[in-house]
């Protein structure tokens, strides 16, 4: 065996940290540079993790506004063998393929200097094991096992669509700033350094992962067994290692075939409900555990709250509606009802440049919807009062610090208050999906200030999934969503001016628009969002390709054949069209004083 450059003990061969002084064990591949620019593309800026699986930077997308991205590195170099790279880039695809709104999507993969890398979305937040860390142990039984569920629900997906995950522990998971669980890594450098080691590396995590994985015969159970030691390991900070292997003189047999104590042995503050579920999930024999992660989910959502842990919520439904059907209702008497048991949280500094706090801002953003929309139906038969509680709560928990001047979010799990509340208040499941994902993400925000049309309508697709809707009600109810909340910061609303160009205000009609410019780009994001083939914003004066098939319907509408309207009477823009002799496609060009127009098929 090697030996650690720093303390000079033994170690075994693909372990990432010395297991006597801690040290991060160095291996061969080439660490790159800051400055480095991979695929033309991804310039390095930090390495900021190294393990024995590859090495994880983080790196600009030069072609997408320097938007962050994690790039990480394969370990073992591929070289040119096509074989090799054939079955690496099938693994990396059907990674890429899952699509689920608490999995970090991977966005790209390539071979560069003979070793393979993948691009994968950042993620703001902190990992379990960081979360762990940083309060020295202390999480709540509630607040793991909601921490499970969401798991569990996204475990069910994966294995519906035939991916095993093969790699769960509290490194792989985060816990973003909005308080929701996301899946960070899908194995991919381990699945992928054992395809480049040509099965050689092996696959798996001492402590987490069951015997029959070891043997190379992974099933979904083998993720249950994960999922139940890391559950284990957050509520008692052991895992059943070898006195050998933490004192790195190596794995033992029974580092292979964890054997996890009751529970209750090493935190007797568990309930036996929660020990005897995990007893059935870390069992050895793969057909004594749960059959599914569905079955094991609902396994967890049958653990009682601890005895006299009753919750911050302190007023009944009934309570609710009476405040709500009032005839003299105000966004104040709401507030204040649900503040109960969350003053702290509301008094909090909400950290915006007007320097309001949770509740002052609250107040405003329920003003801008009451005065707007108020007596309006909504999108997809949602229930008003539920979005005035879910408008009241968005942002409760949230609180931030700053580091250098940057601004990092800091989650008290406004997505568990928020799912607490709705369902002790008796919303249905359906309702409180709905509420969750409306506050999960602001892809609206971030669209209006980053650009990415597609990237912003797969996100609410994603959204509109998670909720039950369907994508075009979700987003008319999400835009609904945005404008009380980015109005709120307009002299409108009696703030300080911010946002007032996004917007047009017509108080004697109660009507809230957007202004022209933005009400352009919103536009744009529906046609990305409707996804309907063929669609493209063009802003340059070439040629571009078209279907002869999007292009009659068009023709016949217009008076002189050789212009084609845009079809949406957006802003009043024309095309151009010709066939090309050369290669008989038909094609579109902007005419010579239009700026820019939307091409809708």
């Amino acid at each position: 065996m090697p030996d650690c450059p720093n303390c000079g003990k033994p170690y075994n061969p693909g372990d990432e940290v010395c297991q006597t002084c801690g040290y991060i064990l160095p291996f061969s591949a080439d660490v790159l540079a800051p400055g480095t620019v991979l695929h033309d593309r991804y310039e390095i800026q930090e390495l900021f993790h190294t393990g024995g699986m590859g090495y994880v930077y983080l790196a600009k997308d030069k072609n997408l506004y320097d938007r962050l991205r994690i790039v990480k590195q394969v370990k073992e170099p591929v070289k040119s063998d096509a074989e090799l790279l054939k079955k690496l880039q099938e693994e990396a695809v059907s990674m890429a393929k899952l699509d689920h709104p608490d999995v970090a999507m991977i966005l790209d993969h390539f071979v560069e200097g003979n070793y393979y890398f993948l691009v994968v979305e950042r993620i703001s937040g902190q990992t379990l094991r960081e979360v762990f860390d940083d309060r020295h142990g202390q999480l709540t039984e509630q607040e793991v096992v909601g921490w499970a569920i969401s798991m569990c629900d996204v475990l069910s997906y994966i294995h519906g669509e035939g991916v095993i995950h093969r790699d769960i522990s509290p490194d792989n998971i985060m816990l973003t700033g909005k308080g929701t669980i996301k899946f960070i890594d899908f194995g991919t450098l381990r699945e992928l350094r054992d395809i480049a080691s040509r099965g050689t590396a092996g696959i798996g995590k001492i402590g987490y992962t069951p015997p029959e994985q070891w043997l190379g015969k992974p099933v979904r159970q083998s993720d249950i067994f994960a999922l139940g030691a890391t559950i284990y390991r957050l509520l008692t900070g052991f895992l059943p290692l070898s006195k050998e292997y933490l004192s790195g003189q190596g794995s033992q047999k029974e580092d292979f075939n964890p054997i996890f104590p009751p529970v209750r042995q090493k935190n007797a503050g568990v309930s036996r409900k929660l020990e005897a579920v995990l007893q059935k999930a870390l069992r050895l024999d793969v057909h004594g555990r749960y059959s599914s992660a569905t079955e094991f989910g609902q396994a967890l959502t049958t653990i009682p709250k601890p005895v006299g842990e009753t919750g911050p919520l302190s007023f009944t439904r009934q309570e609710l509606d009476q405040v709500l059907e009032r005839p003299d209702y105000s966004p104040d008497k709401l507030i204040a009802l649900l503040e109960r048991g969350h003053s702290k949280e509301f008094k909090a500094d909400a950290h915006v440049s007007q320097g309001y706090s949770i509740k002052e801002h609250t107040l405003m953003v329920m003003r801008q919807f009451e005065k707007y929309f108020s007596g309006k139906k909504l999108p997809a038969g949602t229930d008003a009062n539920l979005f005035r509680v879910i408008l009241v709560l968005h942002d409760i928990g949230k609180t931030y610090e700053y580091q250098d001047g940057v601004r990092i979010e800091k989650g008290k799990y406004t997505s568990e208050i928020l799912k607490s509340a709705l369902s002790k208040l008796g919303y249905s499941q359906q309702e409180v999906s709905a509420a969750l994902a409306l506050v999960s993400e602001d892809p609206i925000g971030d669209y209006l200030k980053e650009g990415g049309g597609a990237r912003a309508s797969a996100i609410i697709t994603r959204m509109a999934t998670r909720a039950g809707f369907r994508t075009d009600h979700f987003l008319d109810l999400l835009l609904i969503y945005y404008m009380a909340d980015a109005g709120s910061y307009t002299e409108d609303a009696g703030a300080k001016r911010g946002l007032d160009r996004l917007f047009v205000f017509d108080t004697k009609n109660k009507q809230m628009r957007f202004a022209p410019d933005t009400a352009n780009k919103i536009e744009r994001l529906r046609i990305y969002a409707s996804g309907r083939r063929g669609c493209m914003w063009v802003t340059d004066h070439v040629w571009h390709d078209v279907e002869h098939r999007h292009l009659r319907d068009w023709v016949k509408t217009e008076k002189n054949k050789r212009i084609l309207h845009s079809g949406q009477v957006l802003i009043g823009t024309f095309f151009r069209y010709r066939r090309d002799l050369r290669t008989r496609k038909y094609q579109v060009q902007l005419r010579p004083k239009v700026k820019e127009a939307l091409y809708v098929p």
